[in-house]
């Protein structure tokens, strides 16, 4: 089948691996937040760069590439209750750790696919805004897929950054 909202056949439109990660380009990314496709959008960057501006409505789990290692931060514990049901995406800097972030949650048993964002560097040289809002507060996602079905996940913010 054919993506019609893709033109450009250079730009690499969604792509599935085998390991059940889908590819996003920065157009289908920002249109599934438009549409609510996704239901948690997770920055896996370190608090610093998260500080500098991520990308609205996303939640920070730092450093999530580097579960199981010596630089553990954060782990796929941390989305519980987001394992069935949830659309997940997973962005960094440039794509890289977010790859590596969505290959650990699919691993995890976390419904696949998991959509890579990609990073911050394509969402803003396609023109996209960030934001030094406060984190989406993570899941857990409770029973009956909790955090992915509240209506008011929007407006749940953490104080990791700054309050409104």
């Amino acid at each position: 089948s054919t993506n019609p909202s893709s033109s450009n056949p250079s730009s690499n439109p969604t792509s599935q691996s085998q390991s059940g990660i889908v590819r996003l380009t920065s157009n289908e990314f920002r249109d599934g937040l438009v549409s609510g496709r996704f239901d948690v959008i997770v920055d896996v960057r370190t608090v610093e760069e998260w500080d500098t501006g991520h990308i609205d409505g996303a939640t920070l789990l730092p450093q999530l590439d580097k579960y199981g290692t010596v630089d553990e931060v954060s782990t796929p514990v941390d989305l519980t209750g987001c394992e069935e049901g949830c659309a997940i995406v997973v962005y960094c800097d440039f794509g890289d750790r977010a790859q590596t972030a969505a290959t650990i949650l699919a691993g995890a048993g976390y419904q696949t696919p998991i959509y890579n964002g990609l990073g911050v560097t394509q969402w803003t040289d396609a023109g996209y805004p960030l934001v030094t809002t406060a984190a989406v507060t993570p899941p857990p996602c409770l029973g009956n897929r909790g955090f992915c079905t509240d209506p008011n996940r929007s407006s749940r913010t953490t104080g990791s950054s700054s309050n409104r």
